[in-house]
Parts: C-alpha cells; structure tokens; sequence
C-alpha cells in the first residue's frame, strides 16, 4: 500500500517518484528492489546536471568521487535533494548488511548537507552496527547464517587449472555430503568426466551444464539446478556440507554472486563463502591485457578483481622475475584478496583446504566498492562473439602420431589465438582414456582412467579460440582416425553468449 500511495501521490520529475518508490520498498522490506529504485533515482537524477559540468557516471556509481569533483558546483537545492537519496540508499544497504558502503554513502550525504538530521542518526548507528558485526563474526556457530549450505565458486580463465584442483578439494574433504555444478562453455562436456570419483558423491550431486554461461545464458538454469540438488538432498533425509561450483573459463563471476542475494531461494538457504580465483601464472599477465570487442568484458580482468582467494598455479613454469610481476600486478588489481601459490602437480603436499573453505571471505562490502551496480539485476553482460568453442565426438580409434601431427600443427598455426583445446581420446595401442590438455602452447596428455564398460568408447575434444578455422580443425582432425574412412565425426560450434 505505501508504494501505491507513494506513486499516486507524486505527481513530479521521475528522481523523486524513484525515491518515493524507493522508500516505500524499503519500508515493505522489499530490499533488493529499493536498491534498483534508488539507482534510478540517482540516474535520473544525473540527467538534471547537464549544465553544472559536473563528471557524468559518477552520481549513481560512486558517491565519494562525486562529491569531491561536484560539491562546489550545485545548487544548495541540488546538494540537499541529492543527499537525502544517498541517505535512503545508506538506510537500504544497512537492511542489507552492506554496512562499510552504507557509511560511504552517509558521509557523502553529510558532506552535500551537514545538517541532515536523518544522516547524522543513521551514521551514528551505522557505526555502532558495524563495530558490534565485527564481534559478531567470531560467533559463527551461533549465526543465522551457519545453518546455510557453504557455496565455493572456483573461477578463472581457460585452463588455469580450476577442475584439478577441484579434483584436490574433493579428495581432501573426504567423507563430506558435496555436490558440484560444473559449468562447460560449449555443448560437448569434458569435466565431468575428469572430477574425480568418489563413492559418496554420487552422480545426482554432479550437476553438469554446459551450452552456455550461468553468469548469463544459464542464470536461470543455475537457480533451478541449486534448487534441485538441495531439495533432493532433503526429500532423501539428507543434508548437504558444501556446493562447489566450477565456472567455465570465460564466465563474469559478479553476476553469479548476485544471485545468492536477488533470488529469494538462494538468500535463504545458501551462503557464498569465497571465490576462488585460479591464475595460470605462465599466462596470467597476457590474458588480463588481451582486447575484447567493443562492449565486451574481459574476463580474465573481472575475475581477479572479484576473488577472495587468488590461487596462483604453475609458478614452477616461472621465473622468480616473472613470478614477482604477477604477483605486484594481481595486488594492484586486487587489494583485498588473499595470494597462495599452489602446485597442484605435487601430489605429496597437502593441500591447504582450512585456508580455502569455510573462511567467510565474500564481504558484500568489497563487492558494492568494486561493482556499484551489484544488486541490480545485470543483464547487459556481453561476451566477445569472437570468441567460440568448437566441440567434436568422434566415433573410431585415433592414431597417435597422426594426433601428434595434428596438434603441433593447430599450435603452430594459432600459437596465442587458440585459448584451450582439452579431451578424451580413443587412441589405438591404448588400454585407457588419453586426456590431453593445451594452454596457448603448453600442450600435455597422458592415458588416465579406465573406459567405462557401460558404454561404448568415444572420443570428446572441445577446442576453444578466437577467431579460429573450425572447419579447417574437424578436417585435419578427421585424418588422425587409424581408419580415416569409417570414422565418425559430430561437430559443433558454440559462441560464449549463444
């Protein structure tokens, strides 16, 4: 009723009514939606101060930069109006527990009105908030927040190394009730069949999608598959100690993160305890600098920033030069994350799974100072369209120096357009699975697991690229076969936003 009336009742530029609307959600406890309705208002807002010559994009994004470039600018009017929506924003993101940008926003506030008496109470009891959260935190056991299943998202670029260690993490966690959701850009999985199998984790707890991103394609599919998992869990008496989700390579985490507080589902019965972030160190510093199409993010960029945790892999393949630099740089980029090197081919090292789980690490606070628009629904994520994965089965044995023709060829011919290429082989004079993985140039396979009994063998490539001959790749690929006339090929080419 407050929001209707609120409506009814102005009759005047769009920022207020935005406001009112604001103010009404926020007194319904309709939060998430008061935070979009004070971003409009702020928006609409931005487009009244065309004459003031004040720097665009600032007012709704970031409060503090704002008032220092615009303060001496506006109107007395204007700093008031302007101060009483960024008070209404504070009181919104305190509802939300986001209480480090909440004093942010009351301080701009105060800086446009000082005598704002609605800001000066609400810093006050900001403060107070914040100190008391910060004693709260040691009493985890206690927390509502405890009796909601831990969600760890492994993110990174192509080959950075995320299914091994998931493949560590399982193992070390032995005996715990897991499920995972392994993400695939492409239509052809790899993944599932490379997690490592464990009989407690069966194969209703693997939930695989692939032909698609769930940071944006697949957002909807996500919030059904965690669904699923947990209420399936439930109907068999069980329970679940932790979700795993491992990303595809090319996949924007914020907008992942955002779901475990806009869908109602997921704000109740689950909790993001970190993201994980996997640096190929080898190739790190070029993947962040690579170009993108126009409006096309790069990922690499938006997975660093978004990390809790920056597991660096591969630093055995650096200098302590090279390592160095990649270190400074990730600092520079994240301040905030915490940087452990991992060698995941030592298999005698235990694995630090105490700093990695049940650590508490995603802070909403981190994540409103570096994405303003977080608790916005996003829906304008876009992937460069140059960038597509090709996807191949292939029925009848392969011949292994053909292959090795093959991929020494695909290597020289794209040494850095090709990202990726990873898959499991049927090569003649080999009892088992030949899985080979390719980052840029490094190239490595070796024959692990045994063929399933079940089912007949079948070879799975998935060669990912930009701007990459993929007819030229199913061609050469098709002369590898021990029988190149009988062999069969399937092939298709998927786009990272299709």
């Amino acid at each position: 009723m407050a929001l209707s009336c609120a409506a009814e009742a102005c009759d005047c530029e769009p920022w207020k009514e935005k406001h009112q609307e604001a103010q009404g959600a926020l007194a319904e406890g309709r939060n998430f939606e008061a935070v979009q309705l004070v971003n409009a208002s702020l928006e609409a807002y931005e487009s009244l101060l065309k004459d003031a010559d004040v720097q665009t994009g600032l007012l709704a994004s970031d409060s503090s930069r704002f008032v220092q470039d615009a303060r001496s600018k506006l109107s007395e009017s204007q700093a008031v109006e302007i101060a009483d929506i960024y008070t209404t924003r504070a009181e919104v993101l305190m509802a939300l527990g986001g209480l480090g940008r909440a004093l942010t926003e009351l301080k701009s506030s105060l800086l446009l009105a000082p005598g704002n008496e609605r800001a000066t109470r609400l810093n006050e009891h900001c403060a107070e908030l914040q100190a008391a959260t910060k004693e709260a935190v040691k009493e985890w056991e206690t927390d509502e927040a405890a009796k909601k299943v831990p969600v760890y998202m492994l993110t990174g670029f192509l080959g950075s190394g995320k299914t091994t260690l998931l493949n560590h993490i399982l193992n070390d966690m032995h005996g715990k009730k897991l499920a995972v959701i392994e993400n695939e850009f492409g239509e052809i999985g790899i993944d599932d069949a490379l997690i490592a199998t464990r009989q407690d984790l069966g194969k209703e707890h693997i939930l695989e999608m692939n032909n698609g991103c769930i940071c944006c394609t697949l957002r909807g599919d996500f919030i059904e598959g965690m669904q699923k998992v947990l209420k399936d869990v439930r109907a068999r008496g069980s329970h679940l100690d932790a979700v795993f989700i491992e990303t595809t390579g090319l996949a924007d985490p914020s907008p992942i993160a955002s779901t475990f507080f806009l869908d109602q589902f997921m704000r109740e019965n689950y909790r993001l305890d970190s993201i994980l972030g996997v640096c190929d160190t080898k190739h790190v510093l070029s993947q962040l600098t690579d170009l993108r199409a126009d409006a096309c993010v790069n990922e690499a960029t938006e997975q660093v920033a978004f990390s809790d945790r920056l597991l660096l892999t591969k630093t055995d393949l650096c200098t302590e030069a090279e390592l160095e630099s990649v270190t400074q740089q990730l600092k520079r980029m994240n301040p905030y994350a915490t940087l452990l090197p991992l060698n995941l081919r030592d298999t005698e090292k235990p694995l630090p799974v105490e700093d990695l789980c049940d650590v508490r690490a995603f802070s909403l606070d981190k994540a409103l100072e570096f994405d303003s628009t977080f608790l916005d629904e996003q829906d304008d994520h876009v992937h460069d369209p140059f960038i597509k994965a090709l996807g191949v089965k292939l029925q009848g044995s392969l011949n292994q120096d053909r292959l090795n023709g093959f991929f020494a060829e695909v290597l020289k011919r794209y040494p850095k357009e090709m990202y990726r290429m990873k898959g499991i082989l049927d090569v003649k004079g080999i009892e088992e699975r030949y899985i080979f993985h390719a980052v840029n140039c490094h190239f490595g396979g070796v024959p692990q697991g045994a063929w399933s009994s079940d089912t007949a063998r079948e070879s799975r490539a998935v060669f990912i690229g930009r701007g990459i001959d993929h007819v030229w790749i199913v061609d050469r690929l098709r002369l590898c076969f021990e029988a190149p006339a009988t062999g069969v090929i399937e092939s298709n080419v998927k786009s990272a936003h299709s």
